[in-house]
């Protein structure tokens, strides 16, 4: 308990410290800059590679997704007007990527905007961001709509 308290007084000492301590035990990956021009206008990408590795790393994640992915297909063959994911869909039988890996598992991407402002400053200096999400589709739905099955992976400022 004491190297538990030792590690996290530590890591709340600076910035630098912090993020070294998310990276050591909880495979923290730090947001990569895109300049996307000479007037300084730049997203953020969090690597997506690493992230779902990190995700696949959990105890039993691979497992419900088999699982999943295996009842959901049983239980579509079993009533062929029900739908219950995208596989089942005509979409997906004409996927020429699923229909070469056929092993894989599916993310599903989503986007939102957000509104940011210093609350101390005036209302014009309010900025727009664009964020984008991905999900592994293949997890049981119970597991899916938890807030942590949901993974950032972009950031823009909207114009």
């Amino acid at each position: 308990i004491n190297q538990i308290i030792r590690t996290i007084e530590g890591a709340a000492k600076n910035e630098y410290q912090f993020i070294k301590s998310c990276k050591e035990f909880f495979q923290y990956e730090e947001p990569h800059k895109i300049e996307l021009n000479e007037s300084g206008d730049c997203d953020y990408i969090i690597p997506i590679k690493k992230s779902i590795q990190n995700f696949l790393n959990k105890p039993d994640v691979i497992d419900l997704l088999v699982k999943n992915t295996n009842e959901t297909t049983l239980t579509a063959k079993k009533d062929k007007d029900l739908l219950l994911i995208y596989r089942d869909g005509t979409a997906a039988a004409t996927n020429k990527s699923l229909e070469k890996n056929i092993n894989s598992f599916l993310l599903q991407l989503y986007s939102d905007e957000v509104s940011v402002t210093n609350p101390i400053g005036p209302k014009q200096d309010e900025k727009k961001l664009s964020l984008f999400y991905y999900i592994l589709y293949d997890l049981p739905p119970i597991i899916r709509s938890l807030l942590n099955s949901v993974s950032l992976f972009g950031i823009c400022l909207s114009k």
